[in-house]
C-alpha cells in the first residue's frame, strides 16, 4: 500500500469517526489555516515575531520618551 493511499484511508476514517461522534454535524470551529491535515503549518505571528518586536520596540520607545521628557522630566 503506498502512502498516498494510507493517508487518503486515514481522511477517509477521520470524516466517519467524526461524523459518527457529531451525528453527522461538521464542526467549523476544528477547522483553521493553521492546519494541513494533522501538521500544524503556523501563522504569521508567532513567539519569535513578538520577541524581536519588544527587542527593538522597548528600547527605541524609551529613547523616545527620554528625548520627549528631556527638560521637563529630568536633565
Amino acid at each position: 500500500m503506498a502512502s498516498g493511499e494510507k493517508s487518503i484511508r486515514s481522511r477517509e476514517y477521520r470524516r466517519a469517526a467524526n461524523s459518527a461522534a457529531n451525528n453527522g454535524k461538521e464542526r467549523k470551529d476544528l477547522y483553521t489555516d493553521n492546519w494541513d491535515g494533522s501538521e500544524y503549518k503556523g501563522g504569521d505571528n508567532n513567539i519569535l515575531t513578538w520577541v524581536i518586536a519588544l527587542f527593538f520596540l522597548v528600547p527605541v520607545l524609551g529613547l523616545g520618551f527620554a528625548y520627549w521628557s528631556y527638560g521637563t522630566l529630568w536633565g
